[in-house]
């Protein structure tokens, strides 16, 4: 079974052993390094996780998707000005994301900015009805 798969099936301690063998055999695969990211989630190993993200981004910076997820967990670790950084690198590489417009409102949210985080809002569904696959 592939480490994907294994990540899909929610067998997330074998996911990172596979991608980490993946690695192992191959450092330069973003997309192994981000796979690995969202298994070190799954089991709460969030330092792990950002590590991976970093590794990802620096063979693939122009990632909007990595960018998201890396604000998602910098977000739940209440490092909001970091994850601030990360959703707007996203939405200049991927201005209609809907992904970084919702977790930037919820950001704005937890900052207690409920005006930012409403007009974000707005955005988010204003694009899911326009760019319902983005």
């Amino acid at each position: 079974m592939c480490a994907y798969a294994l990540l899909r099936s929610e067998q997330f301690t074998e996911s990172i052993q596979y991608h980490q063998q993946a690695l192992d055999l191959n450092l330069d695969n973003a997309g192994n390094w981000h796979n690995l990211a969202l298994a070190q989630e799954c089991l709460g190993n969030y330092e792990d996780e950002i590590a991976s993200y970093d590794l990802a981004l620096t063979l693939k910076p122009d990632d909007p998707q990595t960018l998201t997820h890396l604000g998602n967990v910098l977000r739940h670790g209440g490092r909001f000005q970091e994850a601030m950084a990360a959703r707007d690198r996203a939405l200049e590489l991927k201005p209609n994301y809907t992904d970084a417009l919702y977790t930037k409102a919820v950001i704005f949210a937890l900052q207690g900015d409920t005006n930012q985080a409403l007009v974000n809002l707005r955005e988010y569904v204003l694009g899911r009805d326009l760019h319902p696959h983005s």
